[in-house]
């Protein structure tokens, strides 16, 4: 097993969005992914492209509990283990950057091996559904 990468929890550089899980996902289960094209109006001066949905079940995290799903828009996956696989992964650690007005998301996911993966994706913006 390689060693873990040094950020745990969530860890938050830049700008503070509302919706952001400050307490982290440690524990969370990638339940399974969407890469979602979507219609467009053209005419609008930023529309929304495209949206990666991840699924989770946050029932065992360490820390926040209440999250079900995240939904990045207008985003490109930077880095991703092979064949883009994340589902059935452990969310370990996070941290979200902001620069150049997109968001900078790295995930570090451990697989059912325990190995350790990243996942890099900007966007342009979030929405998380929470339990109520």
């Amino acid at each position: 097993m390689r060693k873990v990468r040094s950020f745990s929890g969530g860890e938050l550089s830049g700008k503070s969005p509302e919706w952001y899980w400050y307490n982290g996902l440690h524990d969370a289960l990638i339940l399974k992914t969407e890469e979602l094209e979507l219609d467009y109006d053209f005419r609008q001066r930023n529309p929304v492209r495209n949206c990666l949905k991840l699924y989770l079940d946050s029932s065992q995290c360490t820390y926040d509990t209440s999250v079900q799903s995240i939904s990045l828009y207008n985003y490109k996956i930077i880095r991703a283990p092979i064949e883009r696989k994340i589902d059935g992964c452990w969310w370990f650690g996070d941290r979200l950057e902001f620069k150049n007005g997109k968001y900078l998301l790295t995930i570090c996911l451990l697989d059912s091996a325990l190995s350790e993966h990243l996942f890099v994706i900007r966007f342009e913006s979030a929405e998380v559904e929470r339990i109520k």
